[in-house]
This record gives C-alpha cells, sequence and structure tokens, in this order.
C-alpha cells in the first residue's frame, strides 16, 4: 500500500496548498466481502481493497457491468477518492437543473482533482480506455455539434441529461463509438478552457463559482479541430 499512501499524502499536501484549513482524512483499508468499494467524508476514507484487487482476483464485485468494473484497479483508488473528496469544495446552484450545469459540476471536479494528482492520466480520472481517449480527441467536433445542434446544454429532462452523464456503455446518441459519461468529458474541456483563458482566476475561486453560465460564457470553449 506504500504507493497509494504516498499518492494520497501529495495529494493531501496540495490540498493544503490551496486550503490552509484541510485536516488530511485518515485513511483505512478494509477487506468488506465485496460489500463495499469506498467510503470517503471530511474526516475519513475508508477503501474495500477486495473491490480493487484487478480482472485476475479470484473473486470480483457481482452485478457490476463490466464497463464499470474495468475502473476497479489499484490505480483508480486515490483518483476515485479525490473525485469524491472535491464535493466538500465544489458549490452548486440547486436551483440550476441544466445539463450544462451537470457538466461545469463534473468538470470542476476533475479538474480539482487534476491539480490534485498532476500525475494521474486523464484517462483514469474518467474510466475511459486510451483507445477511447483517442477517438473522442479527434471526434470533439461532432461531439460537440451534437450537443448543439439539439440545444442540449440547457436542457432540464433529466431523461436527457442521463443520456451524456449518467453510467452508460456508450453515448449512442452520438455515436457508437462514443463513450458513456461524454458529457462529464465535456464539461472537463470547460472547465479546462475556462482556467486557461482567466489566468487571474484560482482553484479556490472556481470551484466556489456555483454559476455553470457564468463558467461556460467565460470559457471561451471551441473544440479543437483535429485529424489523424
Amino acid at each position: 500500500l506504500s504507493e497509494i499512501n504516498s499518492q494520497f499524502e501529495n495529494a493531501f499536501k496540495r490540498i493544503k496548498y490551496y486550503y490552509p484549513d484541510f485536516i488530511p482524512p485518515k485513511i483505512q483499508f478494509v477487506f468488506t466481502g465485496l460489500t463495499h468499494d469506498m467510503y470517503v467524508s471530511d474526516s475519513l476514507i475508508v477503501i474495500g481493497l477486495d473491490y480493487y484487487l484487478g480482472e485476475n482476483a479470484t473473486y470480483r464485485p457481482l452485478n457490476i457491468p463490466g464497463y464499470i468494473l474495468k475502473r476497479y484497479r489499484k490505480e483508480n483508488i486515490v483518483p476515485n477518492s479525490l473525485l469524491l473528496l472535491s464535493e466538500k469544495y465544489n458549490k452548486i446552484d440547486v436551483r440550476d437543473k441544466t445539463l450544462l450545469a451537470d457538466m461545469i459540476f463534473y468538470g470542476k471536479a476533475y479538474y480539482f482533482s487534476k491539480q490534485m494528482l498532476p500525475c494521474v492520466s486523464d484517462s483514469i480520472f474518467l474510466g475511459y480506455t486510451p483507445k477511447e481517449m483517442r477517438d473522442i480527441f479527434y471526434s470533439q467536433e461532432i461531439i460537440w455539434a451534437n450537443f448543439i445542434e439539439n440545444e442540449a446544454l440547457f436542457d432540464t429532462n433529466h431523461l436527457i441529461r442521463d443520456k451524456f452523464i449518467a453510467e452508460r456503455p456508450k453515448t449512442f446518441e452520438i455515436g457508437q463509438n462514443c463513450p458513456g459519461r461524454i458529457g462529464r468529458w465535456i464539461g472537463w474541456e470547460i472547465v479546462k478552457s475556462y482556467m486557461e483563458n482567466n489566468s487571474d482566476i484560482s482553484i479556490p475561486d472556481l470551484m466556489e463559482n456555483s454559476s455553470s453560465r457564468a463558467v461556460f460564457e467565460r470559457s471561451g470553449f471551441k473544440p479543437r479541430s483535429q485529424e489523424y
């Protein structure tokens, strides 16, 4: 567990830099009999190690789809913990029920977690394979066009929101090769653009901003045209 503990230690040091009042939670590693994977609070992080033994483990969690199960690996433990821990700082406007609000919420969570774990690849945070990362990178104009043409960003219908945010093997509305939760990735790209184009904004400023529309409008986000 030395590598995992080292990752936690380095991430907590970075959080402490941005949030001086931060008190690192206690880390506990347990075997749960495959009943619970992870618990995260301000004071305690509990990791169910038997969930994260990998594909060669004798026993794997039951009733979990393969596209989710693949994310239960050792390298996902600390990133997943940070994503949950980020919720403490991730302010939202509870009145905003738009898809864009969901996208920016996840985008802020990924951005925060990546800054605290800069050496972890984006694919691990997102739970995408390298091929899926390559596909969405080269298809981002098509993906973004789908959001715009279908006027999805400001849709408040939970069924529409779930198509782009919720756990699904693929986002079939965009294409057979488009992975699920693609709205979360686009949200991250918008937040990256926002931070790149507003150098005066700190990470605490970003996390405190509950206006998804303001983040989007000031991001200047445009999908990058790419070719193989």
